[in-house]
């Protein structure tokens, strides 16, 4: 509608600079892709109980019928952290890798945390659907000096996307909002859309510390680490 009403405007007054109607029109463009974007990943509603993704990987011919199967919401080893304990809140914020009622194979990335007062745990936040059964694809969790929720969904390879988000308010998972992270490479700013086997750690005063696996970095697995002050802008690998 925006969009629309500046078109009429443009048409209304021919003696305004053009690149000026340009610059607006495609700056308004740029921000409805962004937001249009952000609301086809990013859920923010709440689920009425706790469910795991069931997940099994290569099926066997013997009597053990898979390399390894069962409820994995907390899968891999690989995977750290799941869970941080916040003092000053007096709570434990986790995440984990979820599904739905429908199917328990469908992995669905939720947040929640555990009063240690109340002794009680709220209606976890669906924060994403991943689009896949891999629990390898299972998200991990940080916390900023401020309290912020971080959490940074891994992808198992270069097929699907990762994401990393952030919650609105401090200590708060009600609502959480697509950062746009970009890295250092070769001197430019560079999306970071893909990461695997995250580990995940805020360092205080300093900031983030993060270890990964990416496939395709001049080899089939390379192991790397990246750091960032504000979660937003981080370092090149």
């Amino acid at each position: 509608m925006f969009f629309l009403k500046n078109l009429k405007r443009t048409r209304r007054n021919p003696a305004a600079p053009r690149q000026n109607h340009l610059t607006l029109t495609v700056g308004i463009l740029l921000t409805a892709s962004a937001s249009f974007a952000e609301d086809r990943i990013t859920l923010n509603t709440k689920d009425d109980g706790y469910r795991g993704i069931w997940y099994m990987n290569r099926p066997l011919k013997s009597v053990y019928k898979y390399k390894y199967s069962g409820g994995l919401g907390t899968y891999c080893a690989k995977h750290k952290p799941f869970a941080v304990c916040c003092d000053t809140v007096n709570k434990t914020f986790f995440c984990y890798g979820g599904t739905s009622k429908a199917n328990n194979r469908s992995l669905i990335h939720m947040v929640s945390y555990y009063d240690h007062e109340k002794k009680v745990v709220p209606r976890p936040t669906i924060l994403l659907d991943k689009k896949t059964g891999d629990a390898h694809d299972n998200p991990v969790i940080s916390v900023d000096a401020k309290g912020h929720i971080w959490i940074f969904s891994t992808s198992h390879g270069t097929d699907r996307p990762s994401y990393i988000h952030r919650s609105r308010k401090p200590y708060d998972i009600d609502a959480f909002e697509l950062v746009p992270a970009t890295r250092l490479q070769d001197g430019n700013q560079v999306a970071i859309n893909n990461f695997s086997y995250f580990q995940a750690w805020n360092l205080p005063q300093k900031g983030f510390v993060c270890f990964f696996t990416k496939y395709g970095w001049g080899a089939d697995r390379a192991l790397a680490f990246i750091t960032s002050s504000d979660g937003v802008e981080w370092s090149e690998r």
